[in-house]
């Protein structure tokens, strides 16, 4: 082929891309629809992740995420919900979800967070509007980062769905929350993290830091480095939690437990669970402080023996 010819290919294939780019990038802006894009992308963290422990769980064990045959529509900005009762569904989100409205639901989508990278939760629900329902969503962010989780905040129920490549699934900061049916795995872990005194990064499954009615039940959650569910008093009370059904693996305990300087959690129960038992500290299912009391019952291995055990520290 001549230098000509080739410089002649270079330019077609070139605009090409150019076309199919135009093509597939949707506009949008503020509207009274209550739907409207909102700055934010932040760069990725330069830090390199490393794997998490090995993940053991089935792929897609209970079908979570987004059915198959259904049409995605690219959108390629922040969706900011100020409608009351608005639906979103049917959306391939290149950006996060604001909710500032009650009554929203979140389906049949997935999140990837802006492709330039994005901070904080990829459904961002931390000022507790009324009666969220997330379910059959795929999160998973383009760029990987310290600062990236799945959902945060409260008042909501997150189900069915399929949450991977964050720090944290959820992150939850006040009352009212159901987490049912999802697959959590293949958590993101950073050996070097400047929010944690440029130690490991602390990556759990569930991380509570405030709750009144947890109910997490028939869930199948893995690949984090630290605990499935992370209870921690570090912006309040935390009381009446229910851990059931759910299948558990990894982790340096599966559940972790801590009071702080807040008193004992009250109302915890932990029941008809399944432990891989693959963590860290071995056979540590339960670690909690001795003033803490925890009601657990009907938990097994996979071979079905009992792992109703209790750590104490």
């Amino acid at each position: 082929m001549t230098f000509g010819a080739l410089a002649v290919v270079v330019a077609v294939v070139v605009g090409i891309i150019g076309v199919i780019a135009a093509n597939h990038t949707a506009t949008g802006g503020p509207g009274g629809d209550g739907i409207g894009a909102a700055a934010a992308p932040a760069p990725s963290s330069t830090v390199e992740s490393t794997p998490a422990p090995e993940d053991t769980m089935l792929e897609n064990p209970n079908g979570a995420g987004v059915p198959s045959g259904i049409y995605l529509k690219p959108v390629y900005h922040d969706l900011k919900i100020t409608k009351a009762g608005t639906v979103v569904e049917g959306l391939d989100l290149h950006g996060r979800i604001i909710v500032k409205a009650e009554n929203v639901t979140i389906r049949n989508s997935i999140i990837r967070g802006a492709d330039s990278g994005s901070k904080h939760g990829m459904i961002d629900a931390r000022d507790g509007f009324a009666n969220l329902v997330v379910e059959n969503v795929e999160i998973v962010p383009t760029v990987s980062s310290l600062y990236v989780n799945g959902i945060m905040g409260y008042n909501f129920t997150l189900r069915g769905s399929n949450v991977h490549e964050v720090i944290d699934q959820v992150d939850i900061t006040g009352p009212n929350v159901l987490i049912e049916g999802n697959w959590f795995h293949d958590n993101l872990h950073y050996l070097v993290d400047p929010t944690h005194e440029n130690g490991p990064s602390h990556d759990d499954n569930i991380e509570v830091f405030v709750v009144e009615n947890l109910v997490v039940k028939d869930n199948y959650m893995s690949g984090q480095d630290n605990a499935n569910l992370q209870l921690s008093q570090l912006r309040g009370i935390i009381k009446n939690v229910s851990f059931t059904g759910n299948h558990v693996s990894g982790g340096w305990c599966s559940l972790n437990f801590s009071e702080k300087d807040l008193g004992p959690i009250q109302g915890i129960s932990v029941m008809d669970n399944v432990f891989t038992g693959n963590t860290t500290i071995p056979n540590c299912q339960v670690i909690v402080p001795n003033t803490t009391t925890v009601a657990i019952s009907g938990n097994t291995y996979p071979d079905g023996s009992s792992a109703n055990f209790v750590k104490r520290g």
